[in-house]
């Protein structure tokens, strides 16, 4: 495909695209009866079925954080396009146009669409369904993946309703106190042996929160899983697309042998010692990736953790309103973000693709989250601080800081909605 040209480009000067699809297509699965999937070249998203059953206030909330603005003209484009429009005029939106095939339009005419690089480590129900039924797909798994309920002492909630066929993981069975940093590796490599985890055969994770099935997918990496993916949304998602749930234990086939090293990808994770010489490291950069008031000092985030601050050196790199969410890089129905959205932020805080990049939150399920997002934007060198602030400030040697920097503050006033 040809690249898009700046005439050819529909959001330049006062004009603003705003792509109206769901995020497993913005980000570049194809549409049903689509050879190619991503967005146009400058699109915005907000998929239109987010503004169902949102109030005006928060509607006009959610246009603003994406930069969709009264006065200027819009485009919209998808299926739904039309809906969204019709809200937006009762909104007082007055200069907008809809083209619900641009996508089509613009493709077929040998223009190039954008995607993150490996979106297809992240799943959609209706293609997870398509997997679990044995269809193959483009960028798909070799094979029918292995699929894991991830929770945290909530196996009672699992029995209750599960995927077809997911086995249940306790977060604790691979993590322990008081840093809940993994687990050592001959136990770990048991244990995920039991549960009939090989390097080879995929896997697909979800949780109730994301957090802990991100927190299980990276360990899976650090061991070696070569195909690991998350069903976005979890199981609130599955349920929304109107798929069922079985009851009772999903019983998992245990595997014996580990073929090769283990784990195969040590430099996922860093300890204490690793990160003070990455932080002593030009090419290398240490994220925070808690909230502000965590980050500053205002609050420890937990209440079994009394220090407060960061780790000095570290960048503030967005998280969420406090230690249990993430809205900085979620959407509202708990999908990825755009990666151009998350990688604009970044940029503005000094944080480049290029360089050694380690997340840390306060324990490590934030990092791990953010670290897979990192991934499906085609960002390498990557690895989380296992046992972050916790860790960190446990060891009673290291020194913390407090407040922030001019720049650092600067940033924060630039939040999502």
């Amino acid at each position: 495909m040809k690249p898009a040209t700046p005439r050819h480009r529909e959001s330049r000067g006062d004009v603003c695209l705003v792509d109206t699809r769901s995020a497993a297509h913005f980000n570049g699965w194809p549409e049903p009866g689509h050879t190619v999937g991503g967005h146009l070249p400058g699109a915005v998203h907000l998929d239109a079925a987010w503004a169902d059953g949102r109030d005006d206030a928060h509607l006009a909330t959610l246009l603003a954080e994406r930069g969709v603005r009264r006065g200027e003209r819009v485009t919209l484009y998808g299926a739904e396009a039309q809906a969204l429009a019709d809200r937006m005029t009762s909104l007082g939106f007055a200069n907008l146009e809809v083209t619900p095939d641009a996508m089509r339009t613009h493709v077929e005419g040998g223009f190039e669409t954008i995607a993150s690089p490996h979106f297809e480590r992240l799943l959609d129900p209706r293609r997870l369904d398509a997997l679990l039924q044995g269809q193959s797909m483009h960028r798909g798994p070799s094979r029918r993946p292995l699929v894991l309920e991830v929770g945290w002492r909530t196996m009672e909630s699992y029995a209750q309703g599960h995927l077809p066929g997911a086995v249940y993981v306790d977060t604790e069975w691979l993590e322990e106190a008081p840093c809940w940093a993994r687990i050592p590796d001959d136990r770990l490599k048991a244990r995920l042996l039991s549960l009939g985890i090989a390097p080879t055969h995929p896997v697909v994770l979800y949780s109730a929160n994301t957090l802990a099935a991100a927190r299980v997918a990276h360990i899976l990496s650090y061991a070696g899983v070569e195909d690991v993916r998350l069903l976005e949304g979890g199981k609130a998602a599955w349920l929304r697309a109107g798929y069922s749930l079985e009851s009772g234990h999903a019983a998992p086939t245990a595997v014996h042998t580990w073929p090769g090293a283990f784990p195969r990808c040590p430099e996922l994770f860093l300890d204490t010692v690793e990160l003070k010489a990455r932080l002593a490291d030009p090419d290398a950069q240490v994220l925070s990736v808690r909230s502000w008031s965590e980050f500053v000092g205002d609050t420890s985030g937990y209440l079994d953790i009394a220090a407060r601050g960061h780790i000095p050196g570290a960048i503030w790199a967005y998280g969420g309103s406090d230690a249990y969410h993430l809205e900085d890089f979620r959407n509202p129905d708990e999908t990825m973000r755009g990666g151009g959205e998350i990688a604009a932020r970044w940029r503005a805080c000094g944080i480049t693709p290029g360089r050694r990049t380690t997340f840390y939150c306060g324990t490590s399920w934030r990092a791990s989250e953010v670290s897979f997002y990192a991934s499906v934007m085609g960002w390498r060198r990557l690895s989380v601080y296992d046992g972050g602030w916790r860790a960190w400030t446990d060891a009673g040697e290291n020194s913390v800081a407090l407040g922030a920097s001019s720049g650092q503050r600067e940033s924060s006033q630039r939040r999502w909605a």
